[in-house]
């Protein structure tokens, strides 16, 4: 029994940090679905062979007291007591590492994460301001170009359309019109936006 509890402790312990390199991406195998899927199966008959035999350690002890073999009072005393000794530090670390982790790591990431979707708000801001002004400047060149095809406009409606189509294409505008002050189209640019 103690040779295969040595074993089970031993190889959970190599599994565990096999896992643990692979995971984090420390070695040569990438953790995709399946090798993740694959340290959980493993870690997770570990786990269990650990329970089972900390099960049959269990039944031994209380099959001693229940025959009222000599010393087993002592021995669920003693069994008591080391679980204790061992289980206090455990909850006590895992008490401190989670106050900490939530008091200073979460604090970090927040400040990090604020700075990030504020640096990207920036950079949007900038981009549209960018689009916003080069639009405007596009548009007011081609409204001169177009206002100096006045006699174009006159005599050729044909031709018009096709040099207004030629400036907004040229621009890289998705649609070009001429309107009157009503609002309705007096011309438009014949391009075909792809949805």
């Amino acid at each position: 029994m103690q040779i295969r509890g040595i074993a089970v402790i031993v190889g959970a312990l190599v599994t565990a940090g096999v896992s643990f390199a692979v995971l984090i991406g420390l070695t040569p195998i990438q953790p995709d679905a399946r090798v993740t899927l694959s340290a959980i199966v493993i870690n997770g008959f570990f786990v269990f062979a650990m329970l089972w035999l900390i099960g049959m350690e269990l039944r031994r002890i209380y099959l001693a007291r229940k025959a009222g073999k000599a010393a087993s009072r002592l021995h669920v005393r003693i069994v008591g007591l080391f679980s204790l000794i061992a289980a206090i530090p455990a909850i006590a670390i895992a008490v401190v590492a989670s106050v900490t982790l939530d008091l200073g790591l979460d604090r970090w990431f927040e400040i990090r994460t604020k700075t990030i979707v504020e640096s990207s708000l920036q950079v949007a801001e900038s981009y549209i301001n960018e689009n916003a002004i080069n639009l405007r400047d596009a548009t007011i060149n081609m409204a001169f170009a177009v206002d100096g095809q006045r006699r174009l406009y006159s005599l050729d409606q044909v031709g018009f359309r096709h040099f207004l189509t030629q400036q907004a294409k040229g621009r890289g505008m998705l649609g070009a019109f001429v309107i009157r002050p009503n609002g309705t189209i007096v011309q438009s640019a014949e391009i075909d936006v792809d949805n």
